[in-house]
C-alpha cells in the first residue's frame, strides 16, 4: 500500500463514518469499516489507484451504448475519457473463461469527492452481498461469499455459473474465485486495522451531515456484471 501519511487512514475513516450516514442514516462500527474499506483497498486502493475519480470499490456506472462502442472500436473512446457529465470513467475490465480472461470497456462511477463516492460504495456493496459487512463476527470469506453470489465480482477462474445460477455449495472454479477474494480483503483487513490503531467510530450524533449536493448516484443495475 506504499508509504502514506499516518493521519490518512484516521481521515480516511472518518469519511466512511461521514459516507456511512449519507447514506444508510447512521454510523458503522470499527469492525464494519475496516472491512467495507479492505475491499475498496484491494479493488481500486480507496480511490487512489485511479486518482481524480473518487472512486471506491471498483464501482462500475453503466455499459457502453451502441454509439460508445463504436467510437471504442475506431479508437475515438479510450480507456480514461470521462462521460460529458464527468460522472464516469472508461477503464477496460474482463471477464473469465476457459481460454483466459476476455476484456471488455465499462463505465465506471466518477465522483466530485471522496465522501459521496464512499457512499456510493457502500450503497452498492451493501445491496450486493446482503449487507452482511454489518454482522456481528462477519469474515471476509463470508463478505466475498455474498459478493460473489450477487455479482459485485467476477474473479479470474473459469467455470463459473451465469449471475443468477449461482448457489451454495460453490463449483470448484467458483470456489477458487471466493478464496482469492477472501485472501485479498483479509490482507488488506490486516494492514488497515493495525494503521487506524486507537481510532473509534464516532457516535452517529457527531457526525457531520452531508448537504444534499453530494448525496449518492443513482443505484447501479450491477458493480460487476456476469
Amino acid at each position: 500500500m506504499g508509504s502514506l501519511d499516518p493521519n490518512y487512514w484516521p481521515d480516511l475513516a472518518e469519511d466512511y463514518a461521514r459516507a456511512a450516514v449519507q447514506a444508510f442514516g447512521r454510523c458503522f462500527t470499527r469492525d464494519t469499516i475496516c472491512l467495507a474499506a479492505s475491499v475498496a483497498e484491494h479493488e481500486t486502493n480507496n480511490g487512489r489507484a485511479w486518482p481524480g475519480t473518487n472512486n471506491f470499490g471498483a464501482v462500475q456506472l453503466r455499459q457502453l451504448n451502441l454509439q460508445e462502442r463504436a467510437d471504442f472500436r475506431q479508437g475515438t473512446l479510450k480507456a480514461g475519457d470521462y462521460t460529458a457529465s464527468r460522472d464516469g470513467v472508461l477503464h477496460v475490465d474482463t471477464h473469465p473463461t476457459p481460454s483466459g480472461p476476455v476484456p471488455y470497456p465499462v463505465w465506471f462511477a466518477a465522483f466530485p469527492d471522496r465522501v459521496s463516492g464512499i457512499a456510493f460504495f457502500l450503497t452498492t456493496l451493501w445491496r450486493l452481498s446482503d449487507g452482511v459487512a454489518e454482522s456481528q463476527g462477519c469474515t471476509p470469506n463470508e463478505l466475498a461469499m455474498r459478493m460473489y453470489l450477487h455479482g459485485y465480482y467476477e474473479g479470474a477462474h473459469a467455470g463459473g455459473r451465469p449471475l443468477g445460477q449461482r448457489a451454495v455449495p460453490l463449483l470448484a472454479g467458483e470456489q477458487a474465485n471466493v478464496a482469492d477474494y477472501a485472501g485479498a480483503i483479509a490482507r488488506c483487513l490486516v494492514t488497515i486495522s493495525g494503521a487506524l490503531g486507537s481510532w473509534v467510530s464516532p457516535d452517529i450524533k457527531t457526525v457531520d451531515t452531508i448537504s444534499d449536493d453530494t448525496a449518492p448516484h443513482p443505484a447501479l443495475d450491477s458493480s460487476k456484471p456476469a
